[in-house]
C-alpha cells in the first residue's frame, strides 16, 4: 500500500526528532493492539483453514517483495495493489487478530529491504495502527454477528480497507512533512486520482472476497481475478508512466533549451529530475567537490559537474531505465548550460573587448553596435547608431580614398586586419585597423559585420619598441644590431662603387675597476658621459654604437680613411683620458682604439673581426694607444681562436698528459719531490708548447678546467706510486695554481675534495702560486692561502723575484716553500749581483723558516755554488728534464737502486 512505501524515504536529518516520533506512533498502536487483544470483538466469517492461512502469507509476501512506486502528479502509485488483501483479511480474521499479522508483515518487511531501526519501528507502529482503526471501522459498519458473509460484512471490509489506507497515508505524509520542514498541506492533501484508485481496489477485494468465501476452491477464482486485474493495472500505469516520464522528459528538454540563464537552467534541471526519477530532492554538484550519499542516483558529465537524485520514493534500488533517464536530462542540462555559458562569455567578451563591432543589413542600416563601438564613433548609446546608414555613422578612408561599405557588401569583399583611417563628425581622426566581413543568404548579401579597432597608441607604441630594440636603452646610441645593418648597407655600396670606409673599435680600458671600486651607478653614469664624449667628436653622417658593456664601434663614410680615422682616433684618445666628475668622484679612464678599412667584397664579418683584433692588439700593446688592424693582426687572431678551440677538444678528450721534474736533496741529490707539469701534444705528435696555451687558456678562463684536471691527475698518479711503493720516501707533488684558480671562492674545499676522491694525503701535495697572483687581491687571496695550509696543504711561492714583492714581504705570506725564478739561477756563480741575490733571498728564507728551491739548474758549477750557499734543494735539468710518468719510475728506480748499493756498500 502506498503509506507502507512512504514511510521508507522519511528523511533521517534529524534522527533524535524521529526517533522520537516512531517511538510515539509505535506506542500508540501497539496500545491499539492490546486493547483489542484485551476486549475481543467478535468477528471472521468461518474459513477453511487453508485461505486462512494464504492470506496471512499474502500480506507477509506482499511485504517481502516491495515493488517500485510511480510519481505522478505528485502522489505515489502503488502497481501491487496491496489494498485488496485487507477486504478478506478484515472478514477472515477477528479485530484482535489482524495486528499480529500486521506485526509480522511489517517486520518481515523491513528486514528483507534492510530498513533503518528507526523506520522499521515508525512502518510497524504506523501499520498496526492502521489496522487497528481499519478493524475498528470495519466492525462499526458490518456489526458484530459475521456468522455468514453478507452485502454489510462486504461494506465494512470495504470501508474499513480505505480507512485503513487512509490512516497509514496521513501518518507517513505527516511525519515527512515534520521531519523535512514542508508544507503539512501540500504534503498531506490526497488526490481524488488516488482515493478512487483506493476505492476501486477496496471494490476488487471485494469481488475477491465473494469468490473466496462462497465455495472452498473459490481462492482460486480470486487469486486470478486479482492477477488478472493486477496485471491489467499494471501494464496500464507502467504504460501511462512511460509516456508521462517522456511528455515531461520532452517539456524539461524544451524547457532547458529554451532558457539562456544559468540560475534557470539549474532550476529546471533539478525540478525535472526530482519529477521523472520519483525523488524527494535532486541537486547540481561539482565532479569531487562533496561526498554523494551512496543511496543517491548520480549522473557525472563531462562538463564536470554531477546530476544527483536522492531520498528515493519507494524502497529497492535504482533502476536502468530511471538511471536512462536521468543520464539523458542530464546530457540536455549540459547542452544548455554550455549554451548558456557561451553565450554569456559572448556576450561578455562582445561587451568587454576594446574592439569594435558594428554590424549592418543589405541596405546599410546599423542594426548592431557594441559599448566599444558606441565609443569609437563618438555616440551617446547603441540606440543613436541603429537604423543610421553605415557609410555616415562611420566615415573612412584608405589612403585618402573614401571607402563605400555598401558597395564593398555588394561586392562580397573580405578584408582582414587592414589599415584604414576615421573620420569623426567634428574634423577628428583616428588611425584605425579593420576587418569587413560580408553575410550572405542564398548567395545574396544579407548584411555585414565590421570589427574596428583603435591603433593609434598601437602604432606609437610599435614605433617605441623598433626604437628601443635597435638601440640602446642606457646610451641612446644605436645597438649592435642596427650598426651591424648600417654597415651591411655601407659594405654592399662599397662592392658596387669600390669606396672604402672605416670602423673604430674603442675598448675602455679596465671599467670593471670602475665598477668594482665606484658601483654600478656609477659605471653607468660614466658610460653616459663617454657617448656623450663621442657624439660631439662624430659627424652626424657617420654612426656611432655601443656594441657591449664597455665597447663602442663607430662607423665612418666619405672620408680619407687613413688621415680622417687616425685623426678622429687621436681626438678620442685625448678627449676621453680627461677626468670624469660622478658623484663627487672623480674618475679617470683611458681607452684602447682599434681601426680596421674595409675593402670591397670585404663582409661584416671581416670588418668587425679585424676591428676588434686591433682593439686587441692596442691592450696588449699597453692600453692608451691606437692600431691599425693588419693581415698579420687578423690571421693571429684567427690561429688564436682556433687553438682556442682546439685547447677546448682537448680538455674534452683528454688530449693533455702530464710531466714530473724531480725536486732533490741539493748535496745529495735525492729525491725531495716532484712538480707536475702540463703538456698538449695533438694528433700527429705536434707538441703545443706551454708558453702558447698556458696563457691562452688564462685569457679565454679555461685556465681554471685545465688547473683542475692536472690538480686531480697528479694526486691520482702520486697516490698510486706511494702505494706500490710503501718502503721508499713518499713523495711530495707539487702543482702549479694560476691566479684565476686562487681567485676561486670554494679553492680549500674544492682541493680537499679531490684528495679525498684520490685518496691522496694532504702533507703530500703542495700548491704553487705566484706572487703576482697573490697581490693580485692580496687580502682574500692571504685568506685562500689560509684555508688551504689548515687543511694540510704545503703552500709554496713560484717564479719568486720576478714580481713586485719585496724580500721583506716574506714575513707576512703564509707560505711553507721559496722557488727562486731560474733568472737568478742563471748567472749564478758568475754574474755578482744574481749572486749576491740568491744569497740574500737564501739568508731570509732561512731566518723566516721558508724551505727554498731554486729552479732551473743546468750546471755544475750553479749547483757547486747553490751547495756551497747552503739552498736546501734544488731542481732544472742538471738532475733530469720533465719526465712522463713510465720514465720517473724508471728513474725513481734506479735512485732507489743507487741508495740500496751506498748503504751495502
Amino acid at each position: 500500500m502506498p503509506g507502507r512505501h512512504r514511510g521508507a524515504v522519511i528523511s533521517t536529518r534529524s534522527k533524535r526528532q524521529l526517533a522520537f516520533v516512531s517511538l510515539i506512533v509505535c506506542a500508540i498502536g501497539l496500545t491499539f493492539a492490546y486493547l483489542l487483544a484485551r476486549n475481543p470483538l467478535p468477528g471472521g466469517v468461518p474459513s477453511p483453514p487453508l485461505v486462512v492461512a494464504s492470506l496471512a502469507g499474502l500480506l507477509v509476501l506482499s511485504h517481502l517483495i516491495p515493488r517500485r512506486l510511480i510519481t505522478m502528479g505528485g502522489s505515489v502509485e502503488s502497481i501491487t495493489l496491496d489494498e485488496v488483501l485487507f477486504v478478506p483479511l478484515l472478514l477472515a480474521f477477528a479485530p484482535g487478530e489482524l495486528p499480529l499479522i500486521a506485526v509480522a508483515a511489517s517486520v518481515a518487511g523491513s528486514i528483507a529491504v534492510r530498513r533503518p531501526p528507526i523506520k522499521a519501528v515508525f512502518n510497524c507502529g504506523q501499520l498496526v495502527l492502521s489496522v487497528c482503526v481499519g478493524a475498528l471501522a470495519c466492525y462499526a459498519v458490518s456489526g458484530p454477528d459475521v456468522s455468514e458473509l453478507n452485502w454489510r460484512h462486504l461494506l465494512g471490509a470495504m470501508t474499513g480497507t480505505v480507512v485503513i489506507t487512509l490512516v497509514s497515508r496521513a501518518a507517513v505524509t505527516s511525519v515527512i512533512a515534520f521531519e523535512t520542514r514542508s508544507s503539512y498541506n501540500s504534503t498531506v492533501r490526497i488526490p481524488k486520482e488516488q482515493i478512487l484508485a483506493w476505492v476501486g481496489a477496496s471494490f476488487l477485494g471485494g469481488s475477491a472476497a465473494v469468490l473466496l468465501f462462497i465455495d472452498d476452491w473459490g481462492f482460486l477464482l480470486a487469486a486470478a481475478l486479482v492477477a488478472f486485474v493486477q496485471r491489467a493495472y499494471s501494464a496500464q500505469l507502467r504504460e501511462s508512466t512511460g509516456r508521462l516520464r517522456a511528455e515531461r522528459l520532452q517539456r524539461a528538454t524544451s524547457e532547458l533549451r529554451a532558457t539562456h540563464e544559468r540560475p534557470a537552467i539549474e532550476s529546471t534541471l533539478t525540478k525535472a529530475a526530482r519529477e521523472l526519477v520519483g525523488a524527494r530532492t535532486a541537486y547540481l554538484s561539482l565532479a569531487g567537490a562533496e561526498p554523494i550519499p551512496a543511496s543517491a542516483l548520480v549522473v557525472e558529465t563531462q562538463a564536470g559537474f554531477r546530476l544527483v537524485a536522492d531520498l528515493r520514493a519507494g524502497p529497492g534500488s535504482w533502476t536502468a531505465p530511471e538511471r536512462e533517464t536521468l543520464t539523458a536530462l542530464a546530457g540536455v542540462g549540459e547542452d544548455a548550460l554550455r549554451a548558456a555559458e557561451l553565450i554569456t562569455e559572448l556576450q561578455t567578451i562582445t561587451d568587454a573587448q576594446t574592439e569594435a563591432v558594428v554590424a549592418f543589413d543589405a541596405d546599410g542600416g546599423v542594426t548592431f553596435a557594441n559599448p566599444a563601438a558606441v565609443r569609437l564613433l563618438r555616440a551617446k548609446s547603441a540606440t543613436d547608431l541603429l537604423g543610421l546608414p553605415i557609410n555616415e555613422a562611420c566615415m573612412m578612408a584608405d589612403g585618402g580614398e573614401a571607402l563605400d561599405l555598401l558597395t564593398m557588401l555588394k561586392r562580397g569583399e573580405v578584408v582582414q586586419d587592414s589599415d584604414a583611417t576615421m573620420y569623426g563628425h567634428r574634423g577628428t581622426r583616428i588611425e584605425v585597423a579593420y576587418s569587413f566581413s560580408p553575410l550572405t543568404t542564398d548567395d545574396d548579401p544579407a548584411g555585414a559585420v565590421m570589427v574596428i579597432r583603435d591603433v593609434s597608441e598601437r602604432r606609437a607604441f610599435q614605433e617605441a619598441l623598433t626604437y628601443r630594440a635597435l638601440h640602446d636603452e642606457l646610451t641612446g646610441l644605436p645597438n649592435r644590431r642596427l650598426f651591424l645593418d648600417r654597415l651591411d648597407e655601407v659594405l654592399a655600396r662599397s662592392a658596387r662603387d669600390g669606396s672604402h670606409h672605416a670602423v673604430i673599435f674603442v675598448d675602455l680600458d679596465r671599467f670593471k675597476l670602475v665598477n668594482d671600486s665606484f658601483g654600478h651607478l656609477v659605471g653607468d653614469q660614466l658610460l653616459i658621459q663617454i657617448s656623450d664624449r663621442l657624439k660631439r667628436l662624430v659627424s652626424t653622417s657617420d654612426t656611432m654604437a655601443r656594441l657591449s658593456g664597455d665597447e663602442f664601434v663607430i662607423l665612418l663614410e666619405h672620408v680619407d680613411v687613413n688621415r680622417d680615422s687616425l685623426d678622429l682616433s687621436e681626438q678620442m684618445l685625448g678627449e676621453l683620458r680627461m677626468p670624469y666628475l660622478i658623484a663627487g668622484h672623480t674618475v679617470f679612464l683611458t681607452v684602447s682604439i682599434g681601426v680596421a678599412v674595409t675593402a670591397p667584397g670585404d663582409t661584416r664579418d671581416d670588418v668587425m673581426l679585424a676591428a676588434d683584433t686591433a682593439a686587441y692588439a692596442a691592450k696588449s700593446a699597453g692600453r692608451n694607444c691606437i692600431r691599425f688592424a693588419t693581415q698579420e693582426l687578423v690571421d693571429a687572431s684567427r690561429v688564436r681562436l682556433e687553438m682556442e678551440s682546439r685547447l677546448r677538444d682537448a680538455l674534452e678528450n683528454e688530449q693533455l698528459s702530464l710531466r714530473f721534474q724531480p725536486i732533490v736533496d741539493t748535496k745529495t741529490r735525492e729525491l725531495a719531490g716532484l712538480e707536475a707539469l702540463v703538456r698538449w701534444e695533438q694528433v700527429g705528435g705536434v707538441t703545443v708548447l706551454p708558453s702558447e696555451f698556458i696563457p691562452l687558456a688564462e685569457d679565454t678562463g679555461l685556465i681554471v678546467f685545465l688547473g683542475r684536471w692536472v690538480l686531480e691527475e697528479a694526486c691520482r698518479i702520486t697516490h698510486r706510486w706511494n702505494v706500490n711503493h710503501p718502503g721508499r720516501e713518499p713523495i711530495v707533488i707539487s702543482v702549479n695554481l694560476s691566479a684565476l684558480q686562487l681567485a676561486q671562492p670554494r679553492l680549500a674545499q674544492e682541493v680537499l675534495e679531490v684528495l679525498h676522491r684520490t685518496s691522496l694525503p694532504p702533507q703530500h701535495l703542495c700548491l704553487e702560486i705566484t706572487e703576482t697572483a697573490v697581490l693580485s687581491d692580496t687580502e682574500a687571496h692571504l685568506q685562500t692561502l689560509r684555508e688551504l695550509r689548515d687543511i694540510g696543504v704545503s703552500v709554496a711561492v713560484d717564479d719568486f723575484g720576478t714580481g713586485y714583492s719585496s724580500l721583506a714581504y716574506l714575513r707576512s705570506l703564509p707560505v711553507d716553500v721559496v722557488k727562486l725564478d731560474s733568472a737568478f739561477i742563471a748567472g749564478l756563480g758568475q754574474d755578482m749581483v744574481d749572486t749576491q741575490i740568491v744569497a740574500a733571498v737564501l739568508r731570509l728564507c732561512k731566518a723566516l723558516g721558508r724551505r727554498t728551491v731554486a729552479e732551473g739548474v743546468e750546471t755544475e758549477l750553479q749547483w757547486r755554488t747553490l751547495t756551497r750557499m747552503g739552498c736546501p734543494s734544488m731542481q732544472g735539468y742538471l738532475i733530469a728534464p720533465p719526465m712522463r710518468a713510465d720514465e720517473f719510475e724508471r728513474y725513481w728506480d734506479s735512485l732507489h737502486k743507487s741508495e740500496l748499493r751506498a748503504l751495502e756498500g
